[in-house]
């Protein structure tokens, strides 16, 4: 076996032993239980482990050229160039139930999305006689089909339509996430597109799966980070990073030219919606607060869901009247919402 071929293989297997830790670590993990998202990535994550593998098993096919291996390589690659699809695919839905935790696709939306899929599986099945995707010689080496640009568009393409639905809710004014979420989605695929740019255009180069198993790291332990600091129904800041973002503060203020002020915010009679109006209506008066919270301050300043139905702001002010008026508008922004009546409580 050439040197090449076995640093091929040790560049895959890396890749998959990354990736293989990081599903064992999502799977154990107790803070992913209430996470709507964790399910999509992991099929993302077991879809980029089988790209790897079926990469790796096919490299080591080439000039086998017995019947058996050819049928072999041929199945390999249909689920090589399917995983392609199914990875951007799932990266679509794990970020629309990050950016819409309360909402979900319709059965009618849900097929739309899934007919490129579905076309481009055809094409990808119909290559074993077509050769419009890949085709595989007698001695079992591939080459690629007049229509794999196609299959990478259609794939890339969950991308892009993600792309555009993260960047238009990052320039939302109401928004409550923090830049870096937005930033993260969008960077993901950056070193997927650039690798897989270079390896079209320069035949031979095959890292590019590898290179998303870094990015998936790296997504991974942004969004673990995030979660022990983030309370997962409101996106605003939970407990644990009040007490040390408090004790961060407390340290500075010897140094800070700036006051320290803490408004603390409660919903009135909350058990009783939770009681009348059921425990999901009680959930959206949570998020509906903290949205409210967080649209009367300034973005520099923390908002933070302390427990319960419980909130808290810590405010950096120069004056009482900067407090004064922060209060002010948690008081014009819940008169308005209450005015608007879109919930059947105040």
């Amino acid at each position: 076996m050439d040197f090449v071929k076995v640093q091929f293989l040790l560049i895959n297997l890396t890749g998959i032993i990354i990736l293989g830790l990081l599903l064992l670590f999502s799977r154990r993990s107790k803070v992913n239980v209430e996470d709507k998202s964790m399910p999509f990535f992991k099929k993302i994550v077991a879809s980029n482990i089988i790209i790897l593998a079926c990469d790796s098993f096919s490299y080591l096919l080439h000039y086998h050229s017995h019947p058996a291996f050819i049928a072999l390589n041929h199945l390999l690659f249909i689920i090589y160039f399917t995983c392609h699809l199914v990875f951007g695919y799932y990266w679509f839905k794990y970020c629309f139930v990050l950016l819409f935790p309360e909402k979900s696709l319709s059965k009618r939306m849900e097929v739309l999305i899934l007919i490129p899929c579905f076309v481009a599986f055809l094409l990808i099945l119909s290559s074993i006689k077509t050769q419009f995707v890949y085709s595989i010689s007698s001695d079992n080496l591939y080459s690629r089909g007049p229509l794999l640009n196609l299959i990478i568009l259609i794939a890339y393409s969950y991308w892009i339509v993600t792309a555009v639905i993260v960047i238009k809710e990052a320039l939302l004014k109401e928004r409550i996430r923090e830049s870096m979420f937005y930033w993260i989605l969008l960077v993901f695929p950056l070193p997927i597109i650039i690798v897989n740019f270079f390896q079209m255009k320069y035949y031979g180069i095959s890292y590019v799966w590898t290179s998303s198993a870094l990015s998936l790291l790296l997504l991974y332990l942004y969004m673990m980070n995030s979660q022990l600091s983030i309370d997962m129904l409101t996106s605003v800041y939970n407990r644990r990073a009040t007490n040390t973002q408090l004790a961060l503060e407390l340290k500075q203020l010897k140094k800070a030219r700036f006051d320290l002020a803490l408004i603390i915010a409660d919903i009135d009679h909350f058990k009783v919606i939770n009681d009348t109006h059921g425990h999901l209506a009680g959930d959206q008066a949570l998020r509906t607060t903290a949205k409210i919270l967080t649209d009367s301050c300034s973005k520099k300043n923390f908002v933070a869901r302390f427990g319960g139905d419980e909130f808290i702001i810590l405010l950096k002010a120069n004056s009482v009247q900067v407090v004064k008026q922060t209060i002010e508008n948690i008081y014009k922004n819940l008169e308005q919402y209450n005015a608007n009546k879109v919930a059947p409580y105040t």
